[in-house]
């Protein structure tokens, strides 16, 4: 298709077009990392197509290691853009640019999964809309046990919130948290889920059949039955000022146990978990005013 930071894979027997995205965020590059070690196994898909993207570009070249969060983006979030409204729409920046730069690509594609890491410690996840399509997928990846359901960001859509993945969208899409931003072992973690998800639930990754153990790209993942817990956010906590401020310790998959018991203060306002067992879900320690600072989800199997 001759899109920068787009590269693509074609089976001999028709297929899904797979699409695996990296670098939605310039300091996330684990999954960029995974990628690149895929690559370079020279692995031909047996059908379909396989597109690996790098998406914001821009904002990766902007990374200092001195300040890592900076590379987060150069103008505004990129993943805060999806939508056609706002794609668009008059508005221009480095992120908006590249998004519709990346559309007719994205449009193309049957199956994405979008690939993050955290800055703050928690268990991995799968993310995914409500759409029954897409927990059919985030069940398929069948490699992280925790899959969260919801409905995105008050400040703007997700890509797997963009309406080409939608119950009325003809594709799938899910977001894996992998683990911590700049840790090697979320380059493996996502690198297992790849290989694994490209052998086993989609296509077969190589020409020469599926996965097996002397295959460079088998993913041990597929040997392991992970009971899946599922979990629905039922309230999205946006800061309000620039002083919300955790009481006490929190975690990504964390479950508080009683009802009413108080997690935070946002200025003078108390945050308190809404029901029992709540699990909190990817907390952001420091949120600016305007930004989710975290999800609270029903525990629901």
């Amino acid at each position: 298709m001759g899109v920068s930071g787009v590269i693509q894979m074609k089976g001999n027997l028709p297929g899904p077009h797979i699409g695996v995205f990296s670098l939605m965020h310039g300091n996330e590059y684990s999954g960029a990392i995974a990628l690149d070690e895929l690559l370079r196994g020279n692995f031909q898909p047996y059908r379909g197509t396989i597109s690996f993207a790098f998406l914001n570009i821009s904002a990766f070249e902007c990374f200092d290691p001195l300040s890592p969060l900076m590379a987060r983006f150069v103008d505004e979030d990129m993943n805060r853009l999806w939508s056609y409204p706002i794609l668009r729409s008059h508005r221009q920046s480095t992120e908006l640019n590249r998004a519709r730069e990346l559309l007719p690509f994205i449009e193309s594609t049957d199956i994405v999964i979008d690939l993050h890491s955290m800055l703050w410690g928690g268990e991995r996840a799968i993310l995914c809309n409500r759409a029954k399509k897409n927990r059919l997928l985030a069940k398929k990846i069948n490699a992280i046990p925790l899959i969260i359901t919801d409905s995105g960001h008050t400040h703007g859509p997700r890509l797997i919130d963009f309406e080409h993945f939608t119950e009325t969208g003809p594709a799938q899409a899910c977001l894996i948290e992998g683990g911590y931003h700049w840790s090697r072992k979320t380059v493996n973690t996502l690198k297992d889920l790849v290989s694994h998800f490209l052998n086993c639930a989609v296509t077969n990754l190589s020409s020469q059949g599926p996965a097996r153990k002397n295959n460079p790209h088998h993913s041990t993942l597929s040997e392991v039955s992970k009971p899946v817990r599922w979990a629905d956010v039922t309230h999205i906590i946006t800061a309000n000022t620039n002083m919300f401020e955790f009481v006490r310790p929190v975690r990504g998959g964390d479950i508080i146990a009683k009802k009413n018991t108080l997690l935070a203060f946002d200025g003078k306002w108390p945050i308190y978990t809404p029901y029992n067992d709540c699990m909190i879900v990817l907390p952001n320690l420091m949120p600016s005013k305007g930004h989710t600072a975290l999800r609270m989800a029903i525990i629901k199997e």
